[in-house]
C-alpha cells in the first residue's frame, strides 16, 4: 500500500470515528445518564430527591449538580450518602441534587430530565421530589420562589404509568 493511500484510509477511519461519536448518543451533550453512568455501590434504599440550591466546588454534599450540563459529583461515584441537610434520616435516604444560582430554561430541561431518569431507576414516587426548604427550614435553598409544585406535577406527568408506587418489599407481607 503507497504512503498516500495509507494516509487515506487513516483519515476515513478518524473521520467515521468522530462523525460516531459526534451524531451516535441522543443525549444533550455533556449529559450522563444515571442509567449509563457508574452507579453507587448501594443503589437500593433511595427513597427522595431533595433539590438544592449550590454554586460548584470540590466538596460539596450532593449527588448530582445541575448547570448547563448534569454532573454526577463524588458522593454518587462513591455510592456515599452525604450530609446534605442537618436530618440524618433524610440523608440516609435521599439522592441530593444542586442547582447552580439563576435558574436557566436550560438547567431546567436538565433538572427534570434527571428527575425522570431518577424517579424510574429508584421506583420514586414524584410526591417524594422536594426542595431543602420544604425538608428544613432552610431560607433560599433553593429560592423559595421555585414553584415546587409545578415541578412535581409536570414530574407526574412524565412519569405517568410507568411508577405506579414503590417496588414491593419481599421480605414484608402482603
Amino acid at each position: 500500500m503507497k504512503a498516500l493511500d495509507l494516509l487515506l484510509l487513516s483519515m476515513a477511519i478518524g473521520l467515521l470515528a468522530f462523525t460516531i461519536t459526534l451524531f451516535g448518543s441522543d443525549y444533550p451533550r455533556g449529559f450522563t445518564d444515571p442509567a449509563t453512568a457508574e452507579t453507587p455501590r448501594e443503589p437500593a434504599g433511595f427513597q427522595a430527591i431533595v433539590i438544592h440550591s449550590s454554586e460548584a466546588h470540590p466538596g460539596l454534599p450532593f449527588h448530582f449538580m445541575i448547570g448547563d450540563e448534569v454532573t454526577p459529583c463524588g458522593a454518587w461515584k462513591a455510592g456515599e450518602r452525604p450530609a446534605h441537610t442537618s436530618n440524618a434520616e433524610c440523608n440516609a435516604l435521599a439522592i441530593s441534587i444542586a442547582v447552580r444560582p439563576g435558574q436557566t430554561l436550560k438547567q431546567e430541561q436538565n433538572l427534570l430530565d434527571l428527575l425522570e431518569r431518577l424517579c424510574r431507576s429508584h421506583h420514586i414516587d414524584p410526591a417524594e421530589v422536594g426542595a431543602h426548604f420544604e425538608v428544613e427550614s432552610t431560607q433560599g435553598c433553593p429560592p423559595e420562589t421555585w414553584n415546587m409544585t409545578a415541578l412535581r406535577n409536570e414530574l407526574a406527568r412524565r412519569l405517568e404509568g410507568t411508577i405506579s408506587a414503590r417496588a414491593p418489599d419481599p421480605a414484608e407481607p402482603e
